[in-house]
């Protein structure tokens, strides 16, 4: 708790919304190298550490304009 991180949301909707919470089962960690733009995002699935646990608050907001894209942003653990 108290954890900041950058992740992407793995499935299910193209937008994140600040003050929102999420489950860290549908989310993953994100960063430079870690994943690639692949359709469906499958490279999620191999990405190391994979989902992290807890529930996370969203700091900021990010739409996706594309399918194969996921929204990502600086999410706070608080559960």
């Amino acid at each position: 708790v108290g954890t900041y991180a950058w992740l992407g949301r793995s499935s299910g909707s193209s937008t994140l919304s600040a003050g929102s919470t999420y489950a860290g089962s549908g989310l993953r960690y994100a960063g430079a190298g870690m994943y690639s733009w692949a359709a469906a995002n499958t490279a999620y699935s191999t990405a190391p550490g994979g989902a992290p646990a807890g529930t996370w608050k969203a700091m900021g907001t990010c739409t996706s304009s594309y399918g194969t894209v996921s929204p990502t942003t600086v999410f706070l653990r608080i559960s």
